[in-house]
Parts: C-alpha cells; sequence; structure tokens
C-alpha cells in the first residue's frame, strides 16, 4: 500500500475498533446510550408506529457508531470558553465601530448586520459544538426514561385513532454490552381485535341536503372495514370538496362533525356524521346600528341560517397596467366582450393588446355556472401556461347575495426578455462548458404568441467516432427561432374550440453546426407540431412535418477507413440527406421531487417519408436520391415507462422500461443513422461505454484478443430495463445502487456484425450491468457520479458470459472486465 491509503486505512481502522470508548468513557452514572430499538408487533408494520418514537439512535456502520466517536473526538478540542470570549471581543469591535459612524444609517445597517451575522455563527458554534461535533459527528442519544413513556403514550393514540382500543403497550430495556452501558429498547405491542364498523348514519340540519350528502358518504365510507380516525378526517376533507364543487361556496369541513358509538359489545363501532347549519344571524333582534358597516359583511348564509348554492357572473379579466402603480383597478373601465360561442367578459386589457377570445377560453367558469372550486384552480393553471402574466388572482365578491362576481387580476410579463447561462454539459458522460443566449418577445402579433430566438455555443468532449480510446473535444454551434401560437392553426370557427386543452401550435426553423476533426456537420431543420394538454399529468403532441438537410464534409481519413470498415449502416450516416418524418406522442407523467409513488408513461411512433409519396414518381431517383441528398421511408416505434416507489423516507425504488423497433419500407433499405437505437452510457446500460453495446451477440475483437468498443452500435430493436435503489447518505450526498439491462439487435442479418440479428433465442444476449452512484444535490443542481461493471456480457462466448468475477479490485478500470465511470446531470430517469 502507499503510505496516504495506509494513514488513511489505519485512521478508519482505529476509529471503528475504538467505536464505544470515548462515548462510554464520558457517560455518568446510571446513564446508557440507546444503542437499538425496535418494535414488535402481532400484525401491524412497525415501520407505520416508528415515527411515533421520541428517540432515534445514533447512525452506525457494520454495528459500530463512529459517528459518536467523531463527535467525542471533537469535543476533546471543544473550547467553549474560548468562544465567548470572541463573541464578547466581536461585540466591542463593532460597538467602536458603530460609534465611529454614527449618523451615517446606510454604514451603521451594514455593520449591525455584519455583527449579527458573525455572532450568530459563533453562538450555533457555542451551543452545537465544532465542525467535527456539529456537522461530520452526532451527540449520543442518552435513553431517556420520560421520553420512553412518551413514546408509550404515542403509540397508544395512535393504535386507538385505528380501531384498536384494547391494544397494550409495553417497554423491555436490555444492556447489550460487557460494559453494560449500551441499551436496546423493545416496545411490545398486542393489538387485539380491532372495532369494525357496524353502521354509517347521515344527519343533516337542512332537508335540500338530505338527497345530496347521504349516498356520498356512505360511498366514501365504503372502503373502511375497522375504525380508522385518520380516514374519517380524510372524508370530512372529502365532504367540503364535494359540496364546493356543488356550489356551496362557504361550506368548510368544520361544520361536519363525527360521532363515533362503541358501547356494543362485540367491539363494533357506530359512525354518525352530523352536518351543521350556520348559525343564524337575525338582524331583527340586533342592533344594526351598534354594528354599523359590519352588516354587510354578515354572509347569506348566516342570514338565512343554511347552506346555500353560489352562482357566477359574467367574470372580470383585468390587466394590471405594466406603467407601475396600484394594483386595484376600477371595474368599471372594463368593456363588454363576447366571445365567438357567446359567452361574456368584462374585459380591461390595460396597454396591451391580449387577445380576448384566447383569454376568455382559459378561463373555466362562466356566466349562470354553480361555483365549482376546481373550475377556478384550472383556470390558474391554464392562464399560467401562456407565458404572459408574472401573477395571477382570482377574488370572488358575493356582495350579500347567492351571486358571485369573479375578479381576475393578472400583471403581465415584460414584452421581451434576455436570458443567458453558461455552464458544464455532459456529452457521453465527458463534460465540457456552453453558453446560451435568448431572446423572447411575448405578443409580438396580438394573439397572444410567442416568438423566441436561441444560439447557442458549447465545447464538448467526445469519445472519437472509430476509437473509443481517443477523447477530443467538439465544438458545436446553434441558432434556433421559433413561434409559438396558443391554438391549433384551423379555420377560426374550430380553432377556438379547443383553447380549454392548453393548444399550441409551434413552427421552427434551426440551423446547427458541428465541427469534429473527422467531419464538419451542417444541419437545418424545419418543423410545425401541435401540443396539447389534460392537466394535471397528460401530455399529447404532434408534428405533420419535420424536415432535415444534413450535409456532411468528411477528411480523406474519415473516407478511407469508412471505406476499409465496409459498414453500410455506419457509411450512409456520413452521407447528405434529405430526411422528413411525422411523428406524435402521449405522456403521462406525475412524477415529481416528493417522495411518493410516481409513474412516467410514454408512447411514441414516427413515420418518414411519408410526404415523400406527394412527390412525382420521376423526381424521386430509383437509388434513394432527392435533389442528389438521400431520403428514407422507415416507420419508428417505442414506449418509455418509469415507476418510482418509496421505501421509506430517505429511500426510493426506481424502476424504468424502454423498448422500441425502427425499420425501413418501400424502397429504402435503411434508416437515417439518427433514428436508430443504441444501448450503453450514463442514461442508459452503465457498464458499458455510451452508445458502443450490441447489437445481440456481436464481438469486436481487436488484435490483443478482447472486445473492442471502437464504433457505435446502432440496432433496429431495443429493449432496456434498469431497477435503482436510491438513499440518502449525508447531506447533499445520496447513493444509489443499481442494475441496468438490455441490447440493441438488428432485424436482418448483418454480414459486419454476426450475431447481431433479433431471434426468439434474444434473452441469451441481453447484458446485465451492476454498479453504484453517488449524486450531490445542490437544490438546483443533481450532480451524478456511476460506476457501472458488467456482470453478463453478451459478446462472450456461451458459457463464459457471467464476467462480474473477472473485475479487478486492485486496478478496477483495468483489465477485461473494466469499471466505467459515469458523469451526468440529474436522475438517469
Amino acid at each position: 500500500m502507499h503510505s496516504k491509503a495506509k494513514v488513511a486505512f489505519f485512521s478508519l481502522l482505529s476509529i471503528v475498533l475504538l467505536s464505544g470508548c470515548f462515548s462510554i468513557l464520558s457517560l455518568k452514572e446510571n446513564e446508557y446510550i440507546l444503542y437499538a430499538q425496535e418494535i414488535k408487533t402481532d400484525s401491524l408494520d412497525s415501520d407505520l408506529l416508528e415515527p411515533y418514537l421520541m428517540q432515534r439512535p445514533n447512525r452506525k456502520v457494520f454495528g459500530f457508531m463512529p459517528y459518536v466517536e467523531i463527535y467525542y473526538l471533537g469535543k476533546q478540542f471543544f473550547k467553549p470558553g474560548r468562544i465567548e470570549k470572541q463573541i464578547d471581543e466581536t461585540k466591542q469591535k463593532y460597538q467602536q465601530k458603530i460609534e465611529k459612524y454614527v449618523g451615517n444609517n446606510a454604514k451603521v445597517n451594514k455593520l449591525i448586520y455584519k455583527r449579527d451575522k458573525k455572532i450568530k455563527k459563533l453562538e450555533t458554534k457555542l451551543k452545537e459544538g465544532n465542525f467535527l461535533m456539529r456537522v461530520v459527528g452526532e451527540p449520543p442519544v442518552i435513553l431517556n426514561q420520560s421520553k420512553s413513556y412518551e413514546s408509550i403514550r404515542n403509540l397508544r393514540e395512535f393504535l386507538h385513532t385505528k380501531g384498536f382500543f384494547d391494544a397494550e403497550v409495553a417497554l423491555k430495556i436490555d444492556t447489550i454490552s460487557k460494559q453494560g452501558r449500551l441499551a436496546k429498547a423493545t416496545y411490545i405491542i398486542h393489538e387485539h381485535v380491532p372495532y369494525r364498523i357496524d353502521s354509517v348514519a347521515v344527519i343533516t340540519a337542512q332537508t335540500d341536503l338530505d338527497s345530496l350528502l347521504p349516498p356520498f358518504i356512505r360511498r366514501q365510507s365504503r372502503q373502511m372495514v375497522h375504525y380508522d380516525r385518520d380516514y374519517l378526517d380524510k372524508i370530512r376533507a372529502d365532504i367540503e370538496t364535494y359540496m364546493r364543487e356543488k356550489g356551496y361556496f362557504r361550506f368548510t369541513r368544520e361544520y361536519v362533525s363525527i360521532e363515533v358509538d362503541t358501547s356494543q359489545m362485540q367491539k363494533k363501532a357506530d359512525i354518525r356524521f352530523v352536518v351543521n347549519a350556520p348559525s343564524r344571524i337575525d338582524t331583527n333582534k340586533v342592533n344594526v346600528q351598534s354594528l354599523g358597516k359590519e352588516i354587510d359583511q354578515i354572509a347569506p348564509d348566516n342570514l338565512q341560517g343554511k347552506h346555500l348554492r353560489y352562482q357566477l357572473t359574467a367574470p372580470y379579466f383585468l390587466v394590471i397596467p405594466s406603467n407601475g402603480g396600484t394594483n386595484r383597478i376600477d371595474t368599471s373601465q372594463a368593456r363588454q366582450f363576447q366571445t365567438y360561442d357567446g359567452k361574456h367578459i368584462r374585459v380591461y386589457l390595460a396597454d396591451r393588446n391580449f387577445n380576448p377570445d384566447i383569454l376568455a377560453q382559459q378561463i373555466h367558469f362562466h356566466e349562470g355556472d354553480w361555483f365549482q372550486e376546481s373550475s377556478i384552480r384550472k383556470t390558474q393553471q391554464s392562464l399560467s401556461t401562456l407565458d404572459m402574466f408574472k401573477f395571477i388572482n382570482i377574488n370572488l365578491k358575493d356582495n350579500r347575495s347567492t351571486k358571485l362576481t369573479p375578479v381576475i387580476s393578472a400583471a403581465p410579463m415584460e414584452k421581451f426578455s434576455f436570458t443567458s447561462e453558461t455552464g458544464l454539459n455532459v456529452v457521453q458522460g465527458l463534460p465540457g462548458p456552453f453558453v446560451n443566449f435568448s431572446l423572447k418577445n411575448r405578443n409580438p402579433f396580438g394573439g397572444m404568441e410567442i416568438f423566441e430566438n436561441s444560439f447557442r455555443f458549447a465545447i464538448d468532449g467526445q469519445t472519437s467516432l472509430t476509437d473509443q480510446s481517443q477523447i477530443y473535444s467538439t465544438t458545436e454551434v446553434n441558432y434556433s427561432s421559433s413561434l409559438t401560437i396558443p391554438h391549433f392553426i384551423l379555420p377560426k370557427k374550430w380553432q377556438y374550440k379547443f383553447l380549454h386543452k392548453q393548444p399550441k401550435t409551434i413552427l421552427g426553423l434551426s440551423f446547427n453546426f458541428t465541427n469534429r476533426p473527422e467531419y464538419t456537420r451542417r444541419n437545418s431543420n424545419f418543423y410545425i407540431k401541435y401540443q396539447w394538454r389534460k392537466l394535471p399529468h397528460y401530455r399529447y403532441e404532434f408534428s405533420p412535418l419535420d424536415i432535415n438537410i444534413v450535409n456532411t464534409d468528411r477528411t480523406a481519413a474519415l473516407d478511407a477507413f469508412l471505406e476499409q470498415l465496409s459498414s453500410p449502416t455506419i457509411q450512409q450516416s456520413f452521407q447528405n440527406a434529405f430526411i422528413t418524418s411525422s411523428y406524435g406522442s402521449w405522456t403521462y407523467n406525475d412524477i415529481s421531487t416528493n417522495n411518493v409513488i410516481s409513474r412516467f408513461v410514454r408512447f411514441y411512433g414516427e413515420s418518414g417519408g411519408a410526404v415523400l409519396n406527394f412527390f412525382n414518381e420521376k423526381i424521386l431517383n430509383a437509388d434513394n436520391t432527392l435533389f442528389g441528398l438521400n431520403y428514407f421511408k422507415y416507420l419508428k416505434f417505442y414506449t418509455d415507462l418509469r415507476y418510482h416507489y418509496p421505501l421509506s423516507k430517505e429511500s426510493t425504488l426506481a424502476m424504468k422500461f424502454l423498448g422500441g423497433a425502427a425499420w425501413p419500407y418501400g424502397n429504402s433499405s435503411t434508416i437515417p443513422y439518427e433514428k436508430f437505437f443504441f444501448a450503453g452510457g450514463s442514461n442508459s446500460i452503465r457498464a458499458w461505454p455510451p452508445r458502443r453495446l450490441g447489437p445481440g451477440s456481436y464481438d469486436h475483437i481487436d488484435d490483443s484478443g478482447n472486445v473492442s468498443y471502437r464504433f457505435e452500435q446502432p440496432g433496429n430493436i431495443i429493449l432496456e430495463g434498469s431497477v435503482e435503489y436510491r438513499f440518502k447518505i449525508w447531506w447533499i450526498i445520496n447513493g444509489a445502487l443499481f442494475v441496468d439491462m438490455g441490447n440493441v439487435w438488428t432485424l436482418s442479418k448483418d454480414t459486419d456484425r454476426p450475431g447481431g440479428q433479433f431471434t426468439n433465442k434474444f434473452w441469451r444476449e441481453v447484458a446485465v450491468g451492476t454498479g453504484f452512484g453517488l449524486r450531490f444535490d445542490f437544490t438546483f443542481l443533481l450532480l451524478r457520479l456511476d460506476l457501472g461493471i458488467k456482470a453478463v456480457d453478451p459478446a462472450q462466448p456461451q458459457g463464459s458470459r457471467w464476467v462480474l468475477n473477472n473485475i479487478s479490485i486492485n486496478k478496477p478500470f483495468s483489465g477485461s472486465n473494466a469499471a466505467l465511470l459515469n458523469i451526468g446531470i440529474g436522475y438517469p430517469f
């Protein structure tokens, strides 16, 4: 071992071996460290009960408590007297400076801010300890009898909420070390039989609710077999939502009380939902003169002593002037506007030329509708997607009647906005700098459009096309321009009918220039696509036309290499091409940063060359060229499925499946190179280099007799899956253990890549990689490092494909099964 490695190894070993020494020697008489804690139940999952315990044992590593020992090690160097002295000196120092600048309020305030910041930092250090105590280590958890009794009370209360009214909870304390200073707390729970729901009754205070609420409440209660207070509270919340969706604007869950009768001997519970009426205020019996203007604030529900339904009048849409001033606008400034379908809104657009028809169709409530809370929420979401307003407020005015007047106030964004961005981009696992500039012009033609122009310059670190061991920089320059129109381009009598789906028509034009030592490429792209949504999780996209014109200038060395390679698939990717396609996708996505069950589903279909059917056959040459450019006819489909399942508050199981196929048709013999599937890389199967796995069992053997990954390996079929266990380690550092599997295949035999064809024995050619990773979560950015190791390599002969045991512990990044380090931004899926 090297000397530094020895020092690190023996330092870690000494902390582990001495674990328990510092902490036990520092304990007072009758003090015990809470080393372990367990909950034993008859049938309940103990994880449900864990949050109700008032103490948590210290973290352990292989049974030891190194974080506690680090805490005590830091305590040896902790000098509270010195910190108190620093606090006094800091106060005196800044007091002198403040006295010097008396009269200069700006300077004094700045000094006070600096003083308070430094003192706060020192006080935190005085209270929580130095860096080793506060950040790296953790104080020992001393078994506390009063907290143990509080935990017992919490457990009993929780069990009662779940219907276990006869549950028994006991505590057992055991010492588990020779010194007798480490303790294990075991909470023993006997739940007994939970109380079952025998009957559900609904009592309302007004007759018009008798036909509305009882059926709904009984329907919501069917799933509750045993008494469950949390579920009853959920039903109360559901009643509030249901009533507010039916027009009862002032109804809240506070009007619903729940009575439980457990007096029966058969361990059964009778539930009564009591829906109370609002307290009635009789204005004939109150001193109106003493109330003054407050009489106008009495809600109609209180005047009549019953729950009332509220109806909407024509809404106001008021744009706050961009020149500043008050946010309050006199509604009398609004003018009446009738939409194409006869609906009325009252509009004040201030100094903006917004299209009232488009604004009106983002409003999900209209004159004469009963109040619905969901329509208010949908309206805010729809207006936000226009990207025209900083904020949107919706107020409802009742004016002491059951008529509600919706008033939408919106503050517009600046017409022009310029953004710039610099950072580090990761392509094929290698970092490189980039810079982006974007200019956005809102509402250029008065139809709520967005005209955006973007420029990007990037230098990416990439592996060589011909030799995976070579790494060089690639320069990319891109200019793109797009016009986003907030409706479909259709005849006017139809185009507004779909506005409730938040439709967009996007026209785009871009130019891309790529410079590599092997070639330079110019790509011109024009597209038109339609997007629409179904709130909150569904997205749809359809592009009737997407045109790419690709021109490639190859070096003589690359031409010679391609000639030597004799692979039609790779050769055609460097030819000039005219690529047309139409595609569509359906996406469901509820994945969020919250640790909850979530899913991502995408179905994608693409037809290439369909627009060529409109060309005269005389124009389409027999050699698949048009205007001297190669054209293609092909079909491509894939499905992308992802599932996140939380295992605990700080751990998640994430899974992914990707399956797809692409094939040529007509007189085309292949598909565009960019439309092939590739496997391997930081977002794919991480034990293989980017885009270099497969196809099938094909093995490109180099001169040394090892499998070579010099070339990218395109395929017509892809099957890919991943399972990843994600967990928190410390601070911003998270960890992951993963298994990736999959491969790509060709549809037909490829003489240059034998073994690459998809057959009914494809499962024998599925590659498997495993490994672990670290994720650094900076909130605004997640940096990912994944170490991938091959477990099953289909390029090896049958019977020798299990290669996990071939990895070298001393030299993991070399040998026949070299580990691969992947760098990525964000999660792989």
